[in-house]
């Protein structure tokens, strides 16, 4: 098992972006690593460290009024892991742009005025181990 440091970096977030790790060694269980809202053009710098030991507290950051500058760690059991994530429009614009250890994934902004979850990547393609 690795004991390095996996990263998330969310540089954009309209309006909120949750995420999760699965667990592929039992296939039975998920942890909510963080839920982020931002909007209003508000800049987003938030930092994620993911690191083997109890069962982290939910990062839950509001940036829909203010500019959002964090960083936090949140730790899961030892494991292999998917991450995956869904991004939520309220209304509007959106745009969403994380990278995970170092891999860049965005949603460029758009302003068609879809609602509802707009971006994700629901599947098992995004693993790593603490």
């Amino acid at each position: 098992m690795s004991t390095a440091s996996n990263t998330i970096t969310i540089s954009k977030c309209d309006n909120q972006l949750v995420m999760y790790a699965i667990n592929l060694d039992t296939s039975a269980q998920s942890y909510q690593i963080c839920n982020i809202q931002s909007g209003n053009s508000n800049a987003v710098e938030v930092s994620i460290a993911l690191n083997a030991g109890a069962i982290g507290k939910t990062v839950e950051l509001n940036g829909v009024i203010s500019p959002l500058s964090e960083t936090a760690e949140f730790t899961l059991p030892a494991g292999k892991y998917a991450l995956v994530y869904t991004g939520l429009n309220w209304g509007a614009a959106y745009q969403f742009d994380f990278e995970f250890n170092g891999q860049p994934y965005n949603l460029p902004y758009s302003s068609d005025g879809k609602n509802g979850a707009v971006w994700n990547l629901g599947n098992l393609d995004i693993t790593f181990e603490v």
